[in-house]
């Protein structure tokens, strides 16, 4: 079995923060002045105020080698000084290997990649909460078009009865 690399959860904090702010600049009329952060799935697109219904997941599992984001000193360092210098002076090689291993996912999602027979890090279509839970999500674009078209085979499993 291989040991898990956790994120901290300053980690996890930040990764929700980016979350809301992503979803601010997608949707500023509606999230702008909202004194609440709302978070979006990266998968499914689910929105929500909510931090109970989402996890911070790797994008490369564990099982096939990915980490918690974790760097030694130096190579922070390292890329802290690149950030800082102006844009059209900085290297595109060094940025690249910001080890950047973090997404947000909706609890539907991340267990949906669970599902026997799929890679660690694949997701099954139809099984997260844009699906699921339509009358939780706050995505502007599915609340007035309705959920999003699941896309490949939906497993049983995750078929809306009819």
């Amino acid at each position: 079995m291989v040991n898990r690399d956790n994120f901290s959860k300053t980690q996890r904090d930040a990764t929700f923060a980016v979350s809301a702010n992503h979803v601010k600049l997608l949707w500023p009329d509606e999230f702008r002045n909202s004194g609440t952060d709302y978070n979006m799935c990266a998968h499914c697109r689910f929105v929500s105020a909510d931090k109970s219904l989402f996890e911070v997941d790797h994008m490369v599992s564990c099982l096939e080698g990915g980490n918690a984001n974790r760097m030694r000193l130096d190579k922070i360092t390292s890329l802290q000084r690149e950030v800082n210098q102006p844009l059209d002076r900085q290297d595109i090689g060094i940025l690249m290997t910001a080890n950047l291993n973090d997404q947000l996912l909706c609890i539907g999602c991340n267990q949906g990649k669970k599902s026997k027979g799929l890679r660690p890090d694949e997701i099954p279509a139809g099984c997260g909460f844009a699906y699921r839970r339509h009358d939780d999500d706050k995505n502007p674009d599915h609340v007035y078009g309705g959920p999003p078209t699941p896309v490949g085979y939906v497993h049983p499993r995750y078929r809306q009865p009819r």
